[in-house]
């Protein structure tokens, strides 16, 4: 094959787009090409240059088809597909501008059908194959070897997608620069880059800037380097599972860690389980992680309420005996502790006060109570003041009662629902619903829908 020109001619501009349907056949999509090609511009184009036609799906595969000017017509080929079949993804037609020699052309196209193993020779020229990873890196995998291990190529590749560095040749994946743009563009690129490169201090450091599980390629040296290690864990606290062992009974590198990823107390050492502002720092960010502190630390009321307060089934990890004063405590951290304790401990330890307590802390967990709570109207009154639509839970004579619907709909207009049909009727408790939220007024009775001085409520509220 005979090629002219040089990088600078090359261009790839978007002519059409279009969905592919199952109704569609080749024809139409040869229609499309004509429509879309035969203008003045395109014929002046093919004048000077033989074209080809790339078609792209959102899933970047590849159909391919010549055009090329004979008697003052376009002549282009049926389409080469590198799939079995065109699916419903949307379509990109690519223009492209290779200067290829036309009896190049002709001797690979038969009827206007290109012949299956010819067309594989394109992939061995400069032109199409820079073009193509400039659409996707990984189209470097489909290249010829002598391609993989062209400078240009596999640079052009790797700024566009840094992994495709799989596919360059053993000489470039030593090759400094590559790497590092490699690295730049995606840090699990140095997967792939040589075990020389993986020594590479400063390269290192930038993969695992970009992306922190780029340690796990790092050489074993380079694992003990405390800088390189808190930079990856500071980008992804699960890259401690590939810090060295020396480096996990580092205080300062595991107090960074528990702030992304929880389970990096399991990898700490026991010296730093035991360690209690190693523990109250990683229950702030994750309540969980109580589950590997020392014994003594899960029985530290202060750890174990610092868990509770960010993750309320943190309690099951303690070693602390439940009592009504500790319950008391737990709950006014996190009101949610009382759905876990109503599940796992015994009833006997639930009273008034703790029920109390737990819905000024989230009215919602009045759903998880017994019906007693549910009936008494200072529980209830406490949950709709923190969160209306606890109404909902409440025992039917207190959906009934107007000072408990209208503190709920002070709190949340759409608490209006659980109301019975009477307070749907009560104007006091509709207008202050409608203020706070106008589409409340669906859940009015119809003689206050049509209310005047509901509807100006409404109006003056989407006006605020």
């Amino acid at each position: 094959m005979t090629c002219y020109g040089n990088i600078r001619e090359i261009s790839g501009n978007k002519i059409a787009s279009f969905k592919y349907n199952d109704n569609d056949n080749i024809d139409t999509i040869i229609l499309i090409l004509e429509k879309s090609l035969n203008n003045e511009q395109v014929k002046n184009k093919c004048l000077e240059n033989n074209n080809i036609i790339v078609l792209i799906n959102e899933t970047n595969h590849i159909y391919i088809n010549f055009i090329y000017l004979k008697n003052n017509k376009l002549i282009f080929s049926e389409y080469k597909t590198f799939v079995n079949q065109f699916n419903n993804d949307e379509y990109q037609l690519i223009f492209m501008s290779i200067p290829i020699d036309i009896n190049y052309i002709e001797d690979i196209t038969f009827r206007g059908r290109l012949i299956d193993d010819s067309i594989i020779d394109l992939f061995e020229n400069f032109y199409f194959a820079y073009f193509l990873v400039n659409i996707n890196g990984n189209f470097l995998q489909n290249l010829s070897s002598n391609l993989k291990n062209n400078r240009e190529i596999v640079l052009a590749a790797v700024k566009i997608n840094g992994p495709a560095l799989l596919y360059a040749s053993n000489e470039l994946k030593s090759d400094r620069n590559i790497v590092l743009e490699a690295v730049n563009q995606y840090g699990v690129s140095l997967e792939y880059a040589s075990n020389e490169l993986k020594s590479d201090r400063e390269l290192v450091l930038k993969a695992v800037k970009q992306y922190g599980g780029a340690l796990e390629y790092a050489s074993k040296e380079l694992l003990l380097d405390k800088e390189i290690v808190l930079a990856a864990i500071k980008k992804s606290g699960i890259a401690i599972e590939y810090a060295s062992k020396e480096l996990l009974n580092d205080k300062e590198i595991i107090m960074e860690a528990v702030k992304y990823y929880g389970d990096a107390l399991a990898n700490a050492s026991l010296q730093l389980r035991a360690d209690k502002e190693v523990i109250l720092q990683a229950v702030k960010f994750n309540g969980a992680t109580l589950q590997f502190a020392s014994d003594e630390l899960k029985a530290d009321k202060e750890v174990v309420l610092a868990a509770v307060r960010q993750w309320e089934i943190a309690l099951k990890y303690t070693l602390i005996k439940f009592n009504k004063e500790f319950i008391l405590e737990a709950v006014k951290c996190n009101g949610y502790v009382l759905k876990y304790l109503l599940n796992y401990t015994s009833n006997k330890l639930i009273d008034k006060e703790i029920v109390l307590e737990a819905v000024k802390q989230c009215g919602h967990v009045l759903k998880y109570t017994f019906n007693e709570f549910r009936s008494d109207k200072e529980i209830v009154l406490e949950a709709v003041k923190n969160e209306g639509m606890a109404l909902q839970y409440a025992s039917y004579k207190l959906k009934n009662d107007k000072e408990v619907v209208l503190e709920a709909v002070k709190e949340c207009g759409y608490a209006l629902q659980f109301a019975y049909k009477k307070l749907q009727n009560d104007k006091e408790i509709v207008l202050e619903a409608v203020k706070l939220c106008g589409y409340a007024i669906k859940y009015a009775s119809k003689r206050l829908q049509n209310d005047n001085e509901v509807l100006l409520a409404i109006k003056q509220n989407i006006n605020k």
